[in-house]
């Protein structure tokens, strides 16, 4: 009995070391120094594997209009044509293939913006869209549904504000969406599938909140989730895979937060990961890949001595490439945007990796980045299309590469009545 005991006791401390170790060699990276020696306020977003610092306040010339790209894979940066005006505290998400820019606080600081900036990539182009019905800033948005919603934020008259505003990028038409639970500003906010999260942030009374709502956009309903670990604003939320993670910000009680907790979205339940090397507000965050990259922020509020002027990585999900066994077919059921909308064959044949990894998928000629592969069989998966259809013939084209860089396409046409 008592050799069981020992021996149990053993394997619970060899297990207990195994997974500290393990753990802790999880660490960030520090990598360099954004440009423009230190930025608040601005948005980082991914687009094609590229991170796009767009305006904020900087160091060396306080609030600006300047787009910084970051290529992860050669570490180095370059400059794009810079947005119509200067702006800090906007909403920015990627659609499409495109930036929106919108909303936010003017240069001169005197009111705030309902202005639509549209960034295009290839062409290196900013247009317009429909101005935002309200003016505000503060805010955040998320893509959920083929629609940018526009979440809370400060109205000119720098109160708090629960309005939920709804961009169809399309028709460039704005509509009204279920108004939040509370009037909340710089929260963190993130999507996944039908579903936008909204971490923290500040309410009406000046209050730091731990607080999660939901929002589910297919029935335009909120609803709590599971509170955080601690209380946050001025942070960043980024979705890998199934899981959320809340970065930094600030919090009243710490100060500048490093700290790092991670929202399971199946589960419901909070981890956390290592802190990042240096505490920071007011900074941008993307994932590219597997990895979250942070740039930039605020180590002290008012104070322009305390820009941070690093940016730093972790490896939260590696992302392996499987071998490709002379591209062999993988057997994909198409699932329709909506039932009887479409008309297909129940089942195709396509080039994918053993693990269903599909690389590109083009809508009539236009490259989309909503796609939803789900597992069923060995070799059998599941495509989930969630894209806007034309009335008739549509032709989905799907590229997966193998290690080599070598590519194969396969087109599918759906037929929308």
């Amino acid at each position: 009995m008592k050799m069981k005991l020992w021996l149990l006791l053993l394997l619970v401390f060899s297990f207990t070391i195994f997974s500290f170790y393990a753990h802790a060699s999880e660490k960030w990276v520090q990598i360099g120094t954004i440009p423009l020696n230190g930025r608040v306020n601005f948005k980082a977003v991914e687009l094609n594997e590229k991170v796009y610092l767009l305006g904020g306040a900087s160091f060396e010339k306080g609030i600006t209009n300047l787009v910084d790209v970051y290529d992860p894979k050669s570490n180095s940066w370059m400059l794009v044509n810079p947005m119509k005006e200067k702006k800090t505290n906007f909403a920015a998400s990627v659609y499409q293939g495109k930036i929106y820019v919108i909303g936010g606080y003017r240069e001169d600081g005197r009111f705030f913006m309902n202005t639509v900036e549209i960034y295009d990539p290839k062409n290196n182009t900013w247009s317009k869209g429909k101005p935002l019905p309200s003016r505000r800033g503060w805010m955040e948005s998320a893509v959920s549904n083929d629609k940018i919603y526009v979440i809370g934020g400060r109205t000119v008259n720098f109160h708090n504000t629960n309005a939920v505003e709804i961009y169809d990028p399309i028709q460039d038409e704005w509509s009204l969406g279920p108004t939040m639970k509370e009037s909340l500003y710089n929260f963190g906010i993130a999507s996944f599938e039908d579903k936008i999260y909204v971490f923290g942030g500040v309410d009406e009374s000046g209050k730091i909140l731990d607080t999660l709502y939901i929002l589910n956009t297919r029935i335009n309903s909120w609803s709590k989730g599971t509170h955080l670990p601690t209380p946050r604003e001025n942070c960043q939320a980024l979705l890998v895979g199934e899981k959320i993670y809340l970065i930094g910000g600030y919090n009243d009680g710490v100060g500048h937060l490093a700290s790092v907790d991670v929202y399971d979205i199946v589960s419901e339940t909070w981890d956390s990961l290592p802190p990042m090397n240096t505490p920071r507000w007011g900074f941008g965050a993307a994932t590219v890949g597997g990895t979250i990259f942070v740039f930039g922020g605020g180590k002290d509020f008012g104070q322009r001595s305390a820009f941070v002027k690093t940016y730093e990585k972790l490896l939260v999900e590696e992302i392996i490439s499987s071998e490709i066994d002379d591209f062999s077919p993988i057997s994909i059921e198409i699932v329709a945007p909506l039932s009887g909308t479409v008309v297909s064959s129940s089942e195709i044949i396509l080039v994918a990796d053993l693990k269903g990894n599909l690389e590109r998928v083009y809508l009539n000629g236009k490259r989309v980045l909503k796609q939803d592969i789900r597992w069923l069989a060995d070799g059998i998966y599941q495509l989930r299309v969630e894209l806007r259809l034309n009335k008739g013939k549509n032709t989905i084209s799907i590229e997966a590469y193998d290690p080599e860089e070598n590519s194969a396409r396969q087109d599918i046409e759906i037929i929308r009545k």
